[in-house]
């Protein structure tokens, strides 16, 4: 599961900061300038845990879903049990909507050291002020927006993936087949 992890973060990560770097320049309070290296920190950390919870966390979450429901855990009581795949779907759904806890406060942390830069008299206080007045909004923004590919995007892959290997093990099992009907009988 790490390759996938390092994998994917290397990808989404390069591409999200060169975004963000641009956007911040763009939109950002002042002219533009350097991105200080406390905003592509804060941006790093953000990414990593997002696709630990896209792509690698929902793996190990669903079978522990999986595994409680079968114990009776399900809420209310009702005593019902998740089958593997509604195990997994849930916990694809979860994992990445759940991420936006953390990540959109760095995020807007991020954005934040470039708008404001350190050493200009913002204080602690003054950056959590930000967090206070702009993380529920942000943080609406980006679940809804990380639905689709995320989500959907991680579920439809998976489901592409799966597909993929089984008609490769038909195609591998029906090849072998053929060799054994084209042997001579001795």
């Amino acid at each position: 599961m790490m390759p996938v992890l390092a994998a994917s973060t290397a990808v989404n990560t390069t591409t999200c900061i060169a975004k963000d770097r641009a956007f911040a320049r763009m939109f950002g309070a002042g002219p533009p300038r350097a991105v200080p290296g406390v905003a592509y920190a804060l941006w790093l950390a953000r990414d990593v845990i997002t696709m630990a919870c896209t792509f690698t966390i929902p793996l190990t979450l669903g079978l522990w879903i999986e595994r409680k429901s079968k114990e009776g855990w399900l809420p209310g009581g009702s005593g019902a049990e998740l089958s593997a795949g509604a195990s997994r779907k849930l916990a694809q759904f979860a994992a990445p909507v759940l991420a936006q806890v953390p990540t959109c406060g760095l995020h807007l942390l991020g954005l934040d050291a470039y708008n404001r830069p350190a050493g200009n008299g913002v204080t602690v206080a003054d950056r959590f002020a930000l967090l206070r007045a702009e993380y529920l909004k942000t943080f609406a923004a980006r679940s809804v927006r990380g639905v689709v590919p995320y989500v959907l995007g991680a579920m439809a892959n998976s489901e592409l993936r799966q597909a993929g290997r089984a008609a490769a093990a038909k195609a591998s099992c029906i090849s072998s087949l053929a060799h054994v009907n084209a042997a001579p009988l001795a």
